[in-house]
């Protein structure tokens, strides 16, 4: 019930405070009398009739503006209130005037009734319309100032803390925002008779998981939502059954009634809570403010917690991970009831608004939707869409419940609905023709977006299917790794496993040292090419090929090679001292024995060697052969550095052939105890073991070489193909292990620093403003004082009764300049102060919005006239005292709150809001170039792993 519904209820009472002869009054009592019966017609024809004949009756007019107003005659009413003129006519005039959408002639009326009644009831009406139309033109800072007048007018009154929680909102002061509606809240219900409309439904909406009043509890609101409102036991028994999200059985049914079907998700709408409550709810006058305030309060207290949109990414990522509700702290738990109070207040009052019902709603889901109940959320969804099919908050729960289910076709049909791009759900899609969409969409809007730009990038590039052949995946992937930067270190071993398909069976002769490896490596070969008797400090890998004529060839470690005759080859090896073995890669010894044709082999030192490069090579190679020969010497086998070894073997997927050394040293009987031995510790990790004795075969006396060369067959030769596709398989999936640990990091999220921004924009406003509202004031103050000395100092008093106080132009020149260098130092220590809180980033926008303009606006309104009012109207008739001198000055001060403090708050806002910008398009470039190298790195490698694991 607004202003005018309040005057309209007292006809009667107006009727008795007209002073009009007896027969106009008996006519004024029967358009009283007609209007309670419904005939206002009739009514305001007698009204007319009685100011035709005395139009100088006031109150009449405003009886009849009344009449006018409730016949829908907006133009006629106001000008009867107009004619009336007396303060309650005008407070009404401008509501009339607010209606015919005419602000200016709201706010002529409103200040014209405060000029009549500064103070009282009226006074607190005029100025919380005013505030309200401040409120409308989103001039905030203007209406908190009304606001609050009226709040002190009239502090019982509950619409009027409502608007000033809205102003405060706009305005960008939540915390003063939450203050101001929790008292509306508060007056609200102390004027209810402090009990909850909704208690009685309390233990129903308990048991159904608490989404919001049962029919039993509300049936008036079941009335208004024009919805069916399920009952407890229905979400009890929903709840019990574990139902997480919507079913295809639920859409069926709701479409077979005839129910459109939303499609598509969101966030809380950044607007709705800052709109003014009245028109929000679109039930306007003071039950539509009260209700907007605990619609609004409710939102407010979600977006404190961290339950609004900034919470519907996570709320999604966590029901996707199936996590649970996290155990809330208690502050949390306090702010989920107080929002639920809030909301299950607006939707069960009788009176509520559809627009305030899908917010309550829409609220109520954003909290079922941050405690993971998924279905509840839904269901409050389509409940606030039943009331309005379009409603945009409404559309952004529903998605954002689709999206948190894992329905992201149907969050994004949703956001497509909303016309809204969904950038970042497109590319969880990842369909490039949906994604390129988006992102157009984005880049119409912001065609800088790196995100976007990103998107229409991949977009537009469609990663290639990898080969479906063993040869065209390693060829793939040694281009994919060259053309990459990030990963180009690892082509060359692609480059190795394929070389290692097109060469023979490589087998790596391995052992501890003293152990007869080159011996063996000879007698194997069938000639002593394999240099023998060298120290362990001089060692080198030696790797054995077939080659048309014998030869050697040193590679060093800086990648040089030197070709070296064959006959010159043992005098080199046996020559080396250990620097220049240390030097040395590996000694390529060609042959042309026809065994080797089919076998390369790699003659290492043991992996005991004395020179760490040498083990360090030895192991590079244990990688990259197709199979082992590992050497026991008799004399000292089953050690367990050998287990540790042949584990890693083991671990490699090698084939490992277990060869005895050197039998030719122990008896038959100990050399079954040494097999015995042997075959029990090692096993499970070796081919077979065989006992042989190279020194014998070498000398051409057997050393039971058959069967050895029988194993070599049976074990490896024959399966020479499918050993080296193996071993190349698995080579190249640690290769594709090694380029994903590889891969650059992904930027980590800003949180913190967003944190930190909210943080110091909350801390300026709390912490910063009052006490620097308090020494502006105070310094302001001093400042005055101090002219108003200089003043008393320079003026000449009257010395006659009839004569007036004077003073020089220079004097005036003099006081302009004291109060210009109080201004200028006002100012500068005001600065100084604001810089060091908000960083010198903020100097740009201090001098051009703050600081520059109030010294500006100082000089200016010193030197435009202020003064020289002061000297010519006040000062001539005043008494000459300080204290006077100084009121006077006071007087004509500009108002700090306008010109400094204000003007600082929307800088700081302004300035926090640039820096959370850059921090959130920080993020979003992070985000593009995560993008660029999934798109580019990851997901190639990804499906070229994936490839590898089909062949």
């Amino acid at each position: 019930m607004g202003f005018l519904d309040r005057l309209g209820q007292k006809l009667a009472s107006l009727v008795d405070d007209v002073a009009v002869p007896e027969a106009a009054r008996a006519r004024l009592e029967l358009a009283a009398a007609l209007a309670d019966r419904g005939d206002v017609q009739a009514a305001a024809l007698e009204v007319q009739a009685v100011l035709d004949d005395r139009p100088e009756y006031g109150r009449a007019w405003r009886l009849l503006g009344l009449l006018r107003w409730r016949l829908g005659e907006r133009a006629a009413a106001a000008e009867a209130l107009e004619r009336a003129g007396d303060p309650e006519s005008l407070v009404a005039l401008g509501d009339v005037y607010r209606e015919l959408d005419q602000p200016e002639g709201a706010r002529d009326a409103l200040r014209r009734a405060l000029e009549q009644a500064p103070t009282g009831p009226v006074a607190a009406e005029a100025l919380r319309a005013l505030g309200e139309l401040h409120l409308a033109a989103g001039r905030a800072d203007k209406a908190v100032r009304e606001l609050r007048k009226a709040a002190a007018a009239a502090p019982a009154l509950a619409e009027v803390h409502a608007l000033l929680g809205e102003a405060f909102l706009q305005a960008g002061e939540r915390d003063k925002a939450l203050a101001a509606l929790r008292k509306a809240v508060s007056l609200d219900q102390a004027a209810a008779g402090g009990s909850e409309p909704t208690a009685a439904a309390s233990p129903a909406r308990k048991s159904a998981g608490g989404s919001e009043p049962t029919a039993a509890a509300a049936p008036a609101q079941k009335s208004a939502a024009g919805a069916q409102e399920s009952t407890a036991a229905t979400a009890a028994t929903r709840k019990s059954a574990g139902a997480q999200e919507p079913t295809a059985a639920t859409a069926a049914t709701r479409k077979a009634a005839g129910a459109q079907e939303p499609t598509a998700a969101g966030t809380l709408d950044p607007t709705a809570a800052a709109a003014p409550a009245a028109t929000a709810a679109g039930a306007p006058g003071p039950l539509g403010v009260r209700l907007g305030a605990y619609a609004t309060l409710g939102e407010l207290v979600l977006e404190l917690m961290g339950a609004g949109a900034a919470a519907a990414g996570a709320a999604a990522a966590g029901a996707a991970a199936g996590g649970g509700t996290e155990t809330q702290t208690e502050t949390q738990t306090e702010a989920r009831s107080e929002a639920q109070r809030a909301f299950e207040r607006v939707l069960a009052a009788p009176a509520g608004s559809p627009g305030l019902q899908v917010r309550a709603r829409v609220g109520l889901g954003r909290l079922r939707l941050y405690e993971r109940d998924l279905m509840a959320a839904h269901e409050l969804a389509l409940r606030a869409l039943g009331t309005d099919p379009q409603a945009p908050a409404a559309l952004r729960l529903l998605a954002d419940v689709h999206e948190a289910a894992g329905n992201l076709m149907a969050a994004l049909e949703v956001r497509e609905r909303l016309g809204e791009p969904a950038l970042e759900l497109t590319l969880r899609v990842g369909d490039p023709a949906i994604i390129l969409r988006h992102a157009q969409a984005v880049l119409a809007r912001d065609p800088t977006d790196p995100l976007a730009l990103a998107a229409r990038r991949i977009a537009a590039e469609p990663l290639p299917t990898p080969p479906s052949d063993f040869h065209g995946l390693l060829l793939a992937t040694h281009r994919f790794l060259l053309a990459q930067a990030e990963l180009s270190v690892l082509a060359p071993e692609v480059a190795r496993v394929i070389e290692a398909l097109d060469r023979p069976l490589l087998v790596a002769v391995m052992g501890e040292f003293n152990t007869g490896k080159s011996t063996f490596v000879n007698a194997l070969i069938g000639q002593p090419i394999a240099p023998m008797g060298v120290t362990p400090t001089t060692a080198t890998i030696n790797v054995l090929k077939y080659g048309a004529k014998p030869a050697g060839r040193v590679v060093y470690r800086d990648d040089r090679t030197r070709e070296v005759e064959w006959a010159d080859v043992p005098q080199l090896l046996r020559a080396l001292d250990a620097a220049q073995a240390r030097s040395i890669r590996m000694v390529e010894l060609l042959y042309p024995s026809e065994a080797l044709r089919e076998v390369n082999i790699v003659d290492t030192p043991g992996l005991n060697s004395l020179i760490p490069e040498h083990e360090e090579v030895a192991r590079d190679f244990l990688a990259q052969a197709d199979a082992v020969i590992w050497l026991f010497a008799v004399g000292q086998a089953g050690k367990q550095t050998e287990a540790e070894v042949l584990a890693r073997v083991r671990a490699e997927r090698k084939r490992a052939l277990g060869v005895l050394n050197k039998i030719d040293r122990v008896s038959e009987p100990e050399l079954a105890a040494v097999c015995a031995h042997v075959a029990e510790a090692f096993g499970a990790q070796l081919e077979a073991l065989v006992p042989v004795s190279a020194k014998q075969a070498l000398a051409g006396q057997g050393g039971r070489f058959a069967e050895l060369r029988a194993a070599l067959e049976e074990r490896f030769f024959r399966h020479a193909r499918e050993i080296q596709r193996t071993a190349a398989r698995d080579r190249l999936a640690r290769l594709y292990q090694r380029a994903r640990a590889a891969l650059p990091a992904p930027a980590p999220p800003r949180d913190d620093e967003r944190a930190r921004l909210d943080a110091d924009a909350r801390d300026f406003q709390l912490r910063f403003l009052p006490p620097e509202r308090a020494r502006i004031r105070a310094q302001a103050e001093t400042a005055v004082h101090q002219a108003a000395r200089e003043v008393q100092e320079f003026v000449r008093p009257r010395t006659w009764m009839f004569g007036q106080n004077e003073a020089q132009p220079a004097d005036r020149d003099f006081l302009i300049e004291v109060l210009e260098d109080a201004a200028d130092a006002i100012a500068a220590g005001s600065r100084e102060r604001a810089l060091a809180a908000l960083g010198p980033a903020a100097a740009p926008r201090l001098d051009g919005q703050v600081y520059g303009p109030l010294r500006a606006f100082a000089r200016g309104y010193l030197r435009g006239g202020r003064v020289d009012a002061f000297f010519t109207r006040t000062l001539p008739r005043m008494a000459l005292d300080e204290v006077a001198i100084f009121r006077a000055l006071m007087a004509e001060m500009p108002d700090l709150d306008e010109w400094l403090l204000q003007p600082l708050r929307r800088a700081a806002t302004a300035h926090h809001a640039s820096l959370r910008r850059a921090t959130v398009r920080a993020d979003r470039a992070d985000r593009a170039a995560a993008l660029e190298r999934e798109h580019r790195l990851s997901r190639p490698l990804e499906m070229l792993a994936r490839a590898l694991e089909t062949l």
